[in-house]
């Protein structure tokens, strides 16, 4: 009811004397400005809400972002050991009727002129000093010191490292020892 009220009077023209116009004329400027800072409020407060979500939405994606660098990191490392794993395959298939003892390395010289390794395999595998120590790359170095379990390995690239070899020109053997010299041996 008060609705068609305010609809009837509203639809009828009313003349406005001069202290009305006054009044309009003042109020209306604070109206707007109060209407105005409502508005901006109002928006003000709506922004805030709606960053508050935007920013847990942050959070959650970058710790996505985080598990799936890790499992992409997983998956490369994963991805490096299969491809060692059947070089490694692939490397003791050519060597035929040899005997060969797969050995993962466990420890390496804390020294950067420390030249030597251990490895896990020992005496009781079967490794005795001076066996070879090859990889699908070619030669590592020769068995130093074994023990029961354990043996370190004297790196082809120590300075006191020697091995024997065949050289290529007159096909006779030779010894091969290691040089500082910065170029690739050739023990073909």
């Amino acid at each position: 009811m008060p609705f068609t009220v305010f609809a009837v009077k509203a639809k009828q023209k009313v003349a406005l004397n001069a202290a009305d116009r006054v009044v309009i004329a003042v109020t209306a400027p604070v109206e707007k400005l109060i209407v105005a800072a409502v508005h901006v409020g109002q928006d003000a407060w709506h922004d805030y809400v709606a960053l508050g979500s935007v920013r847990e939405e942050n959070f959650r994606l970058r710790r996505e972002l985080v598990r799936e660098k890790a499992q992409t990191t997983a998956f490369a490392e994963t991805k490096a050991e299969n491809d060692r794993l059947r070089n490694l395959l692939e490397y003791t298939d050519k060597q035929g009727p040899l005997r060969s003892l797969v050995a993962p390395v466990v420890a390496v010289g804390a020294s950067p002129h420390s030249h030597v390794l251990r490895i896990a395999r020992g005496s009781e595998e079967g490794v005795h000093r001076g066996m070879p120590v090859v990889a699908p790359d070619g030669v590592v170095g020769t068995i130093a010191l074994t023990t029961a379990h354990y043996a370190d390995v004297q790196l082809i690239v120590s300075p006191t490292s020697r091995s024997g070899t065949t050289a290529t020109s007159c096909a006779l053997p030779a010894p091969l020892a290691s040089s500082r010299k910065a170029c690739p041996l050739d023990a073909s």
